[in-house]
């Protein structure tokens, strides 16, 4: 697995505060810490990519608990090379992926990956049609 350079190792480690949704009810004298939620990455025209780092590890979610539709699935967090945070869903195509990144467990933070969208597959009756990515990962 690739390294990551020092620099971009430490934008993983801390993420700056004015990239968070800040609030009013700090007290004075106090800075907010990490956490909060990286605005999705959705790409709309073919050719869209992201590269970056794994910058949190997938996690498990569960949308619309309780409901008829509920279903889980999986986000992580990559950084890109410009330093800007990205969420980045789980889909069939990229399961592969989100399984590797797994295994590594905590090694995973850091890995470099690539994400190219390449448009949409054939729709089946009663389904959208699947978006279709390119999918690499440092060696």
């Amino acid at each position: 697995m690739a390294r990551v350079k020092k620099k971009v190792a430490a934008k993983l480690k801390s993420v700056p505060a004015d990239s968070l949704p800040q609030s009013a009810n700090i007290p004075e004298g106090m800075k907010q810490m990490g956490g909060g939620y990286a605005p999705t990455w959705s790409p709309t025209e073919e050719g869209d990519s992201i590269h970056g780092f794994v910058s949190a590890a997938p996690k498990m979610l569960i949308l619309n608990k309780g409901k008829k539709n509920e279903n889980e699935t999986r986000v992580m967090e990559v950084t890109d090379m410009e330093g800007d945070r990205h969420a980045v869903w789980d889909s069939a195509v990229l399961t592969s992926l989100f399984d590797l990144i797994e295994e590594y467990g905590a090694d995973g933070i850091g890995t470099e990956i690539f994400i190219e969208y390449n448009g949409l597959g054939k729709k089946k009756a009663g389904q959208n049609a699947a978006k279709l990515f390119t999918v690499a990962i440092a060696e």
